[in-house]
């Protein structure tokens, strides 16, 4: 599955996330002064996308947020990855609503990293896209299929929406905040995007 693929799930949701926190008219607004194409905050048009143009267009948003904001985008974006992931859960298909159950049945040392898992299947990436590493301090998720980055670069992590979910995600799996940190971006030239998780801070 290609970036473009796994992204274009789950971009109409995101845009539906944006529009519940700020409203199309002030978004477009905000598209024109990012110098983003206005049709961008329509949700007609987002569902029309697929595949690489539905990752372009995924990226492109962050990085009209991340420029109107300027340093205000990182906890805006962290907010709305924090919406996206109870948006996401909220809507799942059956069978990832099962796992969900399973996950919350288990004894809560033993729900983080299936908490992940579950993530990984409501972002719709493909096998080996996302991998995740228990480490000496906790956990590290691994993204090769970021389209966040898809045609960006810049000298710091961008990718404050995952970091969002992944933020929800363990506190719903556990019921504490977990202090999580993209250690590496494949905007800054990596080849992948990394993601440390400490279970507790």
């Amino acid at each position: 599955m290609s970036r473009g693929e796994a992204c274009c799930r789950y971009l109409p949701d995101f845009l539906g996330t944006v529009l519940d926190e700020m409203g199309r008219a002030p978004l477009t607004n905000l598209l024109g002064k990012a110098g983003a194409p206005g049709e961008w905050s329509d949700p007609d048009h987002i569902r029309s996308l697929h595949g690489v143009e539905a990752a372009r267009v995924f990226a492109g948003l962050q990085r009209a947020l991340r420029i109107y904001y300027g340093r205000g985008a990182r906890g805006s974006l962290i907010r709305t990855g924090r919406a996206l992931w109870e948006r996401l859960l909220g809507q799942a298909p059956l069978p990832l609503k099962v796992r969900a159950g399973v996950v919350r049945a288990s004894p809560t040392h033993a729900r983080l990293q299936p908490a992940l898992g579950l993530l990984t299947g409501l972002l719709g990436v493909g096998s080996g896209d996302i991998t995740i590493r228990r480490v000496e301090r906790g956990l590290v998720l691994q993204d090769r299929a970021s389209p966040t980055t898809l045609g960006q670069s810049e000298e710091y992590p961008i990718c404050y929406v995952t970091l969002g979910m992944l933020q929800a995600c363990t506190l719903w799996a556990t019921g504490v905040e977990s202090d999580v940190e993209e250690t590496r971006c494949r905007a800054c030239g990596e080849g992948a995007c990394e993601f440390e998780i400490v279970y507790g801070g």
